[in-house]
């Protein structure tokens, strides 16, 4: 007689079900917003041992995580399918070989359409605080494709030679490039391409808010629903049905009320340079959530 086969968990089952990569190094799923890719207050949900399972064991090692991505963040999250694969890959990201596009919907229109990005923060100031995100920001303006590739291997090897660190403060760079803007009147909205060239926490979401002064819709971290000349009131609607208090700023967002808003950021493309079984770069693609598809609808942007 056969043995039972094991009732899966929730969070088992959206794993399985989120898939779009897989070979004999490297499973990749496609992370919804609100799952937890490390451990914080409460535990984590994706490290438990019993939901990892459902990916596969290789020579009976459980796939490991090799990145992370924010809780309300969704797009491509990558595992190595062993400890070899997986520090092969750990390195790559620790080498900023790793190529990582990220599609946002932004809150008002970028004043250029493509460039890169530099800012310094303050790294001892909480996420979110006023005197992280006020030091400077310098966008340099790019003018084609060809420049903005120019610019990132630039601004990388100039990373990877002197580090990040000045007078206390953490280095951000980031390249941009405006895909489409809201034809619809008075809707004031883009959807932007960008690659964190370092890895900061909220990197992008603080650039696209402080530096581009176009904040990422639903983050109520950073300012979306309160940006000078942003948004307009249908499109504050259709990301935020509850919690109007939240909205108009008369009462703080609690981590409930921010689950419900959904956060317009996705880790869209992730290329991984000779990790492919030849040889060859494996580039991983995450398909746009169902919310933020519906949204570049609805102000009429063309992705």
């Amino acid at each position: 007689m056969a043995s039972p086969t094991p009732m899966l968990t929730p969070t088992a089952r959206m794993l399985l079900r989120n898939v779009i990569y897989k070979d004999s190094n490297i499973i990749a799923i496609n992370k919804w917003p609100g799952l937890v890719t490390q451990g914080q207050k409460g535990g984590s949900i994706l490290l438990r041992q019993k939901s990892l399972q459902v990916l596969g064991r290789r020579g009976g090692e459980l796939p490991r995580l090799v990145h992370r991505l924010d809780k309300p963040t969704s797009g491509v999250l990558i595992f190595g399918r062993t400890k070899a694969a997986a520090m092969k890959i750990s390195n790559l990201f620790a080498d900023r070989q790793v190529h990582k596009d990220y599609l946002a919907v932004v809150a008002g229109q970028p004043k250029d359409s493509m460039g890169i990005i530099e800012s310094w923060v303050n790294p001892r100031k909480p996420v979110g605080s006023s005197g992280r995100h006020t030091a400077d920001h310098h966008v340099t303006l790019l003018h084609s494709a060809e420049e903005l590739a120019a610019g990132r291997a630039s601004f990388l090897q100039d990373a990877v030679e002197h580090g990040r660190g000045r007078e206390g403060l953490t280095r951000m760079v980031s390249s941009f490039r405006v895909l489409g803007r809201s034809q619809t009147a008075g809707l004031g909205a883009a959807v932007i391409l960008m690659e964190p060239i370092t890895g900061v926490t909220h990197q992008l979401r603080i650039q696209a808010a402080y530096a581009l002064h176009t904040p990422i819709l639903g983050d109520i971290t950073h300012g979306a629903f309160t940006a000078a000349g942003g948004v307009s009131n249908w499109v504050r609607q259709q990301l935020m049905v509850a919690h109007p208090d939240v909205l108009t700023g008369k009462k703080k967002a609690t981590n409930r009320d921010k689950l419900k808003v959904p956060l317009m950021l996705h880790a869209y493309r992730v290329t991984l340079p000779g990790m492919g079984e030849d040889g060859t770069d494996v580039v991983i693609t995450a398909p746009l959530p169902s919310s933020m598809t519906r949204l570049c609808k609805q102000l009429n942007i063309d992705l």
